[in-house]
């Protein structure tokens, strides 16, 4: 229970609760009280005797102590259970604790980390564009196409699962787009075993088998997401209509150096005039090669470059049998068979399907220096090739025909305008047969099909999230001709507006 002063007198007061103070700085320890307290039991604490603050409370003992608190006059001891303990490091839950003896295990003896991870890295992007042709018409080519291609359009919705493990990975990639109508298809599929001195790093050697990119320069490999320009250039999409093939890849670097080779099908996906897209109607395998190296000579200034080789066998289809048969030729168009209006069309044996070889060289080098606007790239490529045409004029040699010569560059200029802004300039050229011969006046004179592009483009960027990019594409060749048949400019100009967001 509790006592009150007689309050007769304040100084009496004040006087005790001095001596109550000096007191419980020089007095020794008192006996901790007979009575048992729990922890939450209520203490009587006589009304004349100061109250312990509460920061007095939560001082640990020091390091020399015997734990027990300073002696207070008149006040029973605190119980042991409310003293004052030093927060415990968290205990490891038992998931955790599995997880990292399953690591431990998995590096002894050298299989796959068992992570918490998820089992699948997602990433992806969407380009959505609107695009206007200078030869655009409102009009059906014979087949029933479209000549129209002022349009809007997905151009690309990719989206790429995988995972790196210790040793192995896999990587699907899957592709959307409205091209040429709604379409949803495979676009790469991989599967890897691959050894890294350090996890995290490039590995040193990797072989890659599925439906994967080709080792052929630099432009061809490189990610649509990543690109600035709208498209690969002339050449590149001339010789690769689309960057897969389905086949084996053996790559991997070592310190600036890097290498790939691959053994494929040789019948890229998009190629033209075939109905054996990423099939092989022949036994010979293209086999593509890229040496390259990558040094970062320091942070402000970078340089990369390599060189490539292709060889391979392309396949001409021959032509079926066919049988006798009579053709009517309406000369007068009166719709009646009149005399000379019937010919005898005699039937042939079958031509049997040839093949024909083909290679490529090519050279490429990329530069980057740390301006005070951002980062200034340029990079420069060219490849001479024979018969690799699969994508614009094909080539489809015979042995009573010449081998078509072809030949592509270009050279490109990036510059950052502070994070958030870019320009840049890009020219292409592309000869398909330096070989070609035009016929003028009843003589065959050369005949130049170089096609040249010239791409400035302007673009807004929020970092790894998003860009807004306008390409202008100035497109000079001699794919017309005049009304006197003169070889000619086609007017084929064209923009494009493209908003890019990336997953």
């Amino acid at each position: 229970m509790y006592r009150r002063a007689n309050g007769s007198s304040v100084g009496t007061l004040l006087a005790i609760a001095w001596s109550s103070a000096t007191l419980a700085q020089t007095q020794p320890a008192a006996a901790p009280s007979a009575v048992p307290q729990t922890a939450d039991a209520e203490v009587e604490v006589d009304s004349a005797t100061p109250a312990v603050s509460a920061a007095s409370k939560l001082v640990p003992p020091t390091a020399g102590s015997s734990g027990t608190a300073p002696a207070q006059a008149n006040v029973p001891s605190e119980p042991k259970a409310a003293a004052y303990q030093p927060s415990a490091a968290p205990a490891t839950t038992p998931a955790q604790a599995a997880t990292q003896t399953d690591a431990a295990k998995a590096e002894k003896h050298g299989t796959d980390v068992v992570a918490t991870e998820p089992l699948v890295e997602v990433k992806g992007y969407a380009q959505l564009q609107f695009e206007s042709h200078a030869d655009s018409e409102d009009q059906l080519a014979q087949g029933g196409s479209l000549l129209n291609q002022n349009r809007f359009l997905v151009r690309r919705l990719r989206i790429e699962l995988s995972r790196r493990y210790r040793y192995t990975g896999y990587l699907v990639e899957l592709d959307g787009n409205t091209t040429s109508g709604p379409t949803l298809g495979l676009n790469r599929a991989e599967g890897a075993i691959f050894y890294a001195q350090h996890p995290g790093e490039p590995a040193l050697v990797e072989l890659t088998a599925g439906l994967l990119k080709l080792p052929f320069g630099y432009e061809t490999p490189e990610s649509s997401r990543a690109r600035w320009f709208m498209e690969r250039t002339t050449a590149s999409k001339a010789f690769f209509p689309v960057e897969v093939d389905v086949g084996a890849r053996l790559h991997g670097a070592w310190r600036f150096l890097c290498y790939g080779v691959a053994v494929t099908n040789g019948e890229p996906k998009g190629t033209k005039g075939t109905n054996f897209q990423l099939q092989d109607p022949n036994r010979a395998k293209d086999v593509t090669l890229r040496i390259g190296a990558e040094t970062p000579a320091s942070d402000g200034f970078q340089v990369a470059g390599g060189v490539s080789y292709l060889a391979g066998k392309g396949f001409r289809p021959g032509d079926d049998a066919t049988k006798s048969k009579i053709v009517w030729s309406d000369s007068n168009e009166n719709g009646i068979i009149d005399t000379g209006e019937l010919t005898g069309v005699s039937g042939v044996a079958a031509v049997p399907a040839t093949n024909f070889r083909r290679w490529a060289v090519g050279a490429d080098l990329q530069t980057r220096l740390r301006t005070r606007l951002g980062w200034s790239s340029l990079f420069v490529e060219a490849v001479a090739a024979v018969n690799l045409d699969r994508g614009l004029f094909i080539a489809s040699p015979t042995p009573s025909t010449p081998d078509m010569r072809e030949f592509g560059w270009h050279v490109g200029f990036i510059q950052e305008v502070t994070r958030y802004a870019v320009v840049g300039f890009r020219y292409d050229s592309y000869n398909p047969d330096s070989d070609l011969l035009d016929s003028r006046g009843g003589k065959f004179l050369p005949n130049n099909q170089t096609i040249a592009t010239y791409s400035p483009l302007v673009g807004v960027t929020l970092p790894d999230r998003a860009r807004l990019v306008f390409q202008y594409d100035f497109i000079r060749d001699h794919l017309a001709r005049d009304k006197s048949g003169v070889v000619t400019d086609f007017t084929n100009d064209q923009w494009t507006l493209r908003l890019q967001v990336n997953l």
